[in-house]
């Protein structure tokens, strides 16, 4: 127990007792007139003691309510890095952060967040079409850049976020953080029609393998999702914070296969989110 506790601890004891003590101060006997009086004092006696225990529970009560913050607001950037069978299709993007909420413990702090994002870099160096000349012995095996290609993967989330106080000092904090929510997803793939060629080894030739038709296509969907991680958060004036975290982060969403252009199923996007902002602490 913190030393300032302990002393309001016995203080309030000590206080206690006295007001016990003045309130019943023992038997009397007397005449009328000082039974009389006897009383009036004890009602005065009992007066005090009633303002004294207000006094002592509103001091009581202050340092326990200056150790929790009750509410916390903060926003910030996030850099959403597919990993996974995601990787194959997209590339990181920035997103953007909000949240609010309130200690609940000194241990534990929950928070409701809302978090958009947009993919749209594509990962040229895996986005290509395998297409093969000749057969068995001779046959040729070539990656064709699908250069024409468009994806996009949109999110709007919202979470409910636990964090954990694993550190705890006057001008530094690290909390471990769990979430899970809802999120709406957009993912959208432009129509693909195209020739491919390639230069074939064995003739010399610019040669025509395929003539691409592919027709675009639109998915959306609601699906939960959810986040682990850990942050760090540094004083820069109160009641400013500077926080800066790391999380895994998983979508419970599948993206369609392509077959004619060689694009897998994706089950389950996930990502490795990096984000930086500002946190208020009431």
């Amino acid at each position: 127990m913190p030393p300032s506790l302990s002393k309001m601890k016995w203080m309030s004891v000590s206080v206690l007792i006295f007001c016990i003590e003045i309130v019943n101060p023992g038997m009397h006997t007397g005449t009328k007139s000082e039974m009389k009086m006897h009383n009036s004092t004890l009602r005065c006696n009992t007066a005090a003691a009633r303002m004294l225990l207000f006094v002592l529970c509103a001091v009581s009560v202050h340092p326990l309510r200056a150790q929790v913050r009750p509410a916390i607001v903060g926003a910030g950037t996030v850099y959403n890095l597919p990993i996974g069978s995601l990787h194959d299709r997209f590339l990181g993007s920035f997103g953007g952060m909000a949240y609010a909420g309130g200690e609940v413990s000194s241990q534990w702090t929950w928070v409701g967040k809302f978090e958009y994002f947009e993919l749209n870099t594509l990962n040229t160096d895996a986005l290509h079409k395998t297409v093969t000349l000749g057969q068995g012995t001779a046959a040729e095996h070539y990656a064709v850049p699908l250069t024409k290609l468009t994806m996009k993967l949109t999110a709007a989330s919202l979470t409910a976020e636990a964090m954990l106080n694993l550190l705890r000092g006057p001008s530094v904090e690290s909390h471990a953080v769990v979430g899970f929510g809802f999120v709406n997803w957009v993912h959208t793939r432009g129509a693909y029609y195209d020739s491919l060629f390639v230069d074939s080894a064995a003739t010399g030739h610019r040669v025509k393998t395929n003539d691409l038709a592919v027709p675009a296509i639109r998915q959306a969907d609601w699906n939960g999702t959810f986040n682990v991680g850990m942050d760090i958060a540094v004083k820069v004036a109160d009641p400013l914070w500077f926080v800066a975290g790391v999380d895994y982060k998983l979508i419970v969403g599948e993206l369609w296969q392509t077959l004619d252009l060689d694009l897998e199923n994706v089950a389950g996007m996930q990502f490795v989110s990096f984000r930086i902002g500002l946190r208020a602490e009431f």
